[in-house]
């Protein structure tokens, strides 16, 4: 049976070791490779935040943070394995909560899958809320928003100029937050052409704890005539209930292109380690895949 394992080292030491998952698709591509009707079997590793189980049915990280080349492949012989190497550069930080192989770097299109925003200190300016170090696993910390009880607090990023216009109706944006008490009544985000024109998705009482909520374009309220092809900015927006402060830590947003169908574009495979695996700013992370091909 093909099985791969992943392995992490922090300045020529091991750090992190985890048994991957092939995906179903990822087993046809492989095939494909062994067949020499494909050149390769990984060009990119993806590094995300999300810890839901792997599945065979998996086609992406459950929420992607980052990705980097494969820098090199080699023939282990003596264990029948084939070797794909890289490095995660030493100016990008978080935690790494699951990982997997793409057999592209990327799509190659305008309006393929992408990080949107990072909520981080360091390359976002918000207008209101505070930075929070507890909860984040992208970047140096996390916004945090937490509106006095049955009280409203909401963070503006402006500038924007976000065209989302070529995302279909399957495309999914993502949003990863915490939230920290039990007394959030609503959260909200919402994306404007201008102050009269946006579009607003609310989420009524979420669950305590870290959470992936996923959501269309179809899936938000309408006010004016906004478009999707000219965002000039963002909000995220949090509402008390009567029984306390809300709090929320908002730690990125990204929008997933889920209806792309391409033969070449392949998420091989998908792995979950026990612990993440920290990257820490200022130095680099090694890693390497080994798949076993025993005939």
């Amino acid at each position: 049976m093909m099985k791969g394992v992943y392995r992490f080292y922090q300045d020529g030491a091991l750090v992190g070791e985890v048994e991957n998952l092939i995906t179903t698709a990822g087993k046809i591509y492989i095939m494909k490779y062994l067949a020499g009707y494909v050149g390769s079997i990984a060009r990119g590793l993806a590094i995300g935040l999300g810890a839901t189980t792997a599945t065979a049915a998996d086609s992406s990280l459950a929420f992607e943070w980052n990705r980097v080349p494969i820098l090199m492949t080699s023939a282990d012989y003596a264990n029948t394995a084939i070797i794909f190497r890289g490095q995660i550069p030493a100016a990008i930080c978080g935690s790494i909560y699951e990982m997997g192989l793409w057999s592209l770097l990327d799509a190659g299109q305008i309006y393929g899958s992408r990080l949107l925003f990072t909520f981080d200190s360091a390359s976002e300016t918000w207008s209101a809320g505070t930075w929070q170090t507890t909860t984040d696993r992208i970047g140096v910390d996390n916004l945090r928003l937490a509106p006095a009880t049955s009280g409203t607090l909401t963070s503006t990023i402006v500038g924007l100029s976000l065209d989302l216009s070529g995302y279909s109706a399957l495309d999914e944006f993502r949003l990863a937050y915490n939230v920290n008490s039990a007394f959030v009544a609503t959260a909200k985000v919402i994306l404007y052409t201008d102050a009269s024109n946006y579009f607003t998705y609310t989420i009524t009482a979420p669950g305590a704890g870290y959470t992936l909520t996923a959501f269309h374009k179809s899936d938000c309220a309408i006010t004016g005539a906004p478009s999707w092809a000219n965002i000039t900015s963002m909000a995220v927006q949090v509402t008390s209930t009567s029984g306390g402060s809300g709090s929320i830590d908002f730690d990125a947003f990204r929008m997933e292109d889920k209806d792309l169908n391409s033969e070449q574009y392949v998420f091989v495979s998908r792995a979950v380690p026990a612990t993440p695996i920290v990257k820490l700013a200022g130095s680099p992370l090694d890693f390497e895949y080994s798949l076993d091909v025993t005939l």
